[in-house]
């Protein structure tokens, strides 16, 4: 049995791949094909590229529509089903709100009602019309931005296992930092692909219980989307300038600081833990009745003592848990 790893930097990440197989060069062939292939997705999907086809619609789909490639069309449409089924929480319209928050945190305040409003008109998947017949896109109202960040990741592993598959490989675990990751088949004489997800909380504020991997779980073909609020420090984030804004609050969530999310696709998986992480207790209780296929995992921070509360979904973890009803 030959091994082989293969990496390369995209999507502001590191991606990587790790697979075994009886013949090295047709694996390293194979990984590289997938590596590409992440590669030519972002050149596409990537809002911050100035040539990419999200670039072009954010520029002119409010004065016309702009036609877009297939793939690109069938995300656009798989995150709208995302963004009905999360209730708006999940929503990649979100930019002009977290806009919002950031500036009104550069002045060290909180944004006024009437910034909220301006920035709300113009967020919102159900202003984003697509047509099918011709695989266009046009924006409702002005303003608006389209930004894939939430989902784009846990595309491109789709894609690229999908590459690796077409390629034969059977045995393959491939990761876009620690967001995404999706576990091929098995390691040799393991029975998955061992992942660990870290706890978010800094280790001076870990209680004996809660050190060490919030959850350690074990992939075979399925996918796991992770989603967290950087910068955590124990204490109350009042600007909500690092939290991930719910748009059907036009809030940030206060006490979520990480979710996970098992899927057998990474698409949905990173998706569906960006909204528990912005809808919190809540959206994951309605995710977890909507979806028994997948897995969820909600970690909140309580702010009176500093420790975290955990609700799971057929997670396997460490730490206090509590079981959300």
């Amino acid at each position: 049995m030959q091994s082989i790893a293969a990496a390369r930097h995209a999507m502001n990440t590191r991606f990587e791949i790790v697979a075994h197989g009886e013949n090295e060069p047709a694996l390293r062939a194979a990984a590289e094909a997938a590596l590409d292939e992440i590669e030519r997705l972002e050149r596409q999907i990537s809002r911050y590229r100035p040539d990419s086809e999200i670039a072009l619609v954010n520029r002119d789909a409010w004065r016309r529509p702009v036609r877009v490639s297939t793939n690109v069309f069938d995300l656009l449409e798989r995150a709208r089903i995302l963004w009905d089924e999360s209730g708006g929480v999940f929503d990649p319209t979100v930019w002009p709100l977290l806009e919002c928050w950031r500036k009104a945190a550069l002045e060290g305040k909180t944004p006024g009602d009437a910034e909220l409003e301006r920035a709300v008109k113009s967020v919102g998947m159900d202003k984003v019309e697509l047509q099918k017949a011709t695989h266009t896109v046009r924006f409702a109202v002005p303003e608006m931005t389209l930004d894939l960040g939430a989902i784009g990741k846990g595309y491109a592993l789709d894609c690229a296992v999908e590459v690796l598959r077409e390629n034969n490989v059977a045995s393959a675990f491939v990761h876009g930092g620690t967001s995404s990751a999706h576990g091929i088949g098995r390691p040799p004489d393991q029975r998955g692909w061992k992942v660990g997800i870290s706890n978010p909380m800094p280790p001076a504020l870990r209680t004996e219980s809660d050190a060490g991997f919030l959850a350690e779980i074990t992939l075979h073909d399925q996918s796991l989307g992770v989603s967290a609020v950087p910068g955590i420090d124990g204490k109350t984030d009042l600007s909500g300038a690092t939290r991930i804004v719910n748009p059907v609050t036009a809030k940030p969530n206060m006490t979520a600081v990480l979710a996970a999310v098992i899927a057998k696709s990474a698409t949905d998986a990173d998706a569906l833990s960006t909204a528990v992480l912005a809808g919190g207790e809540a959206c994951f209780k309605k995710l977890g009745s909507m979806k028994p296929g997948c897995s969820f995992l909600l970690a909140c921070h309580v702010p009176c003592d500093q420790t975290l509360q955990i609700f799971h979904s057929g997670f396997a973890f460490s730490g206090q848990t509590e079981e959300a009803k």
